[in-house]
């Protein structure tokens, strides 16, 4: 039993969250997502993680996925669902 709430009763997961003052899912990662970021962006350049989060892809890197044509099942859903079938 939480809160003297008991298993059969059917109280809503906004109400519990209300009662222990507890904030959002959401909230929560995305306090911890920038916390990490922060972390990430203060460690020195030549570190494996801040060379993975400032990288970029070099040139048009979605055009190769379409040119090639001996992709997977899965690139066939992909091209249909943007209107390009091989």
């Amino acid at each position: 039993m939480l809160l003297g709430i008991n298993w059969h009763q059917h109280v809503c997961n906004d109400e519990v969250r209300r009662l222990t003052k507890q904030p959002h899912l959401s909230a929560i990662v995305q306090s911890r997502c920038l916390s990490l970021f922060g972390h990430i962006a203060r460690m020195p350049d030549e570190t494996d993680a801040k060379q993975i989060l400032t990288a970029s892809p070099a040139g048009n890197w979605t055009s190769l996925y379409y040119m090639d044509e001996n992709h997977s099942a899965g690139s066939e859903i992909q091209r249909s669902q943007y209107g390009r079938r091989s």
